[in-house]
């Protein structure tokens, strides 16, 4: 099956705010199919707004079991997402609170904490909600791109993960 055509249609399906949140996820584990995502939608009196929280490891990998301990702890919203909207036409928000980058271990070092950075490359975008499931996959390629790069610096987990 061509990878492009299969893409295509599962962003031309979201019509829905639940529809883009589980076509998010399941892109999500598409690159990281062993990985900890939760994708949800939070309602408020505007409208509701879609966020990603995402690591690479999953509760017992993270050093005491703190998601923010993980090397890829990411945190992504979608903002003004309302159901009735037309999801093609209407912009959307899409920005990055916490992420862009790797923390991985000082060469050498005894210390068993993340320390360098490494970033990964993001950009905010506004588009329409396939416009930003696309800015989001391409991300998680990236994303994937940069944990094989720096497996080697990263904890032993990582390479089971990617």
């Amino acid at each position: 099956m061509n990878f492009e055509k299969y893409t295509t249609l599962i962003l031309e399906n979201a019509k829905t705010v639940d529809d883009a949140v589980n076509i998010i996820e399941k892109n999500f584990k598409k690159h990281f199919p062993k990985s900890f995502i939760r994708v949800s939608s939070k309602s408020s009196l505007g409208g509701s707004d879609i966020s990603m929280k995402f690591a690479i490891g999953e509760k017992s990998d993270w050093a005491s079991g703190y998601i923010e301990n993980d090397p890829m702890y990411h945190l992504i919203w979608i903002w003004g997402t309302k159901d009735g909207e037309d999801f093609t036409t209407n912009k959307y928000k899409v920005t990055m609170s916490i992420g862009n980058r790797i923390a991985t271990k000082e060469k050498d070092s005894k210390h068993p904490w993340l320390s360098v950075i490494k970033k990964i490359g993001w950009r905010n975008k506004t588009a329409n909600i396939n416009g930003a499931i696309k800015h989001l996959d391409d991300y998680f390629k990236k994303m994937k791109v940069a944990a094989k790069q720096y497996k080697d610096d990263l904890p032993d987990y990582v390479a089971k993960k990617i």
